[in-house]
């Protein structure tokens, strides 16, 4: 499975309702991955955030409620 397919399966399993998948819980996520999965945490070039990163590839996948 690619890095990215692994990322989305992890956030699925942890953020199981739609409600729970905020962009507060992108945050969450990313802090979890770097404590338990760092492999999976994107690798960027040219001191770009990896945590802006990881939120760009899980666009479409959460949304901030209204």
């Amino acid at each position: 499975m690619d890095r990215r397919a692994e990322v989305r399966k992890l956030w699925y399993q942890q953020y199981t309702e739609d409600l729970q998948r905020t962009g507060n819980n992108v945050l969450k996520f990313y802090m979890w991955l770097q404590e338990h999965r760092p492999d999976l945490v994107p690798k960027t070039k040219g001191g770009a955030d990896p945590y802006q990163a990881l939120k760009s590839e899980l666009h479409g996948h959460w949304s901030d409620p209204q």
